[in-house]
């Protein structure tokens, strides 16, 4: 029985890939930028400038890696169907005839109590 499964030991591959990636342009860096240095007596200025240059290719490198590692984002939820609005105006118009056959006096705006034992209240004058 093997030690590690077949997608494991490619994931093992690629990361070990990429570390040597990154230690290899760090060094092509360097070296490149001490090389400019000396043919153009710059100091240590482009040795500086190929170290960054270095370290940015091998972050480069590792975001791809990430990139083409990552699993898919999941899929967006479905959207609920909009509600019918024609059945709804028509539950809303079946309620509210509902309502005025079971309360005949009322005129249909008046928000007034129709309690006969409510006091009345005070007529303008």
């Amino acid at each position: 029985m093997p030690l590690l499964r077949p997608e494991q030991a490619k994931a093992l591959g690629r990361s070990g890939g990429v570390g040597l990636e990154m230690a290899a342009l760090l060094v092509i860096g360097v070296y490149g930028g001490r090389w400019l240095d000396a043919r153009f007596d710059t100091g240590r200025t482009l040795e500086l400038v190929g170290l960054f240059f270095g370290i940015a290719a091998g972050f480069y490198n590792l975001l791809k890696l990430a990139r083409r590692t990552a699993p898919p984002p999941p899929a967006p939820a479905p959207e609920e169907p909009a509600p019918d609005l024609e059945r709804l105006e028509a539950l809303v118009a079946a309620l509210s005839q509902e309502a005025r056959a079971q309360n005949p006096n009322d005129s249909g705006g008046s928000t007034a109590s129709t309690d006969p034992t409510a006091p009345e209240p005070p007529s303008p004058s």
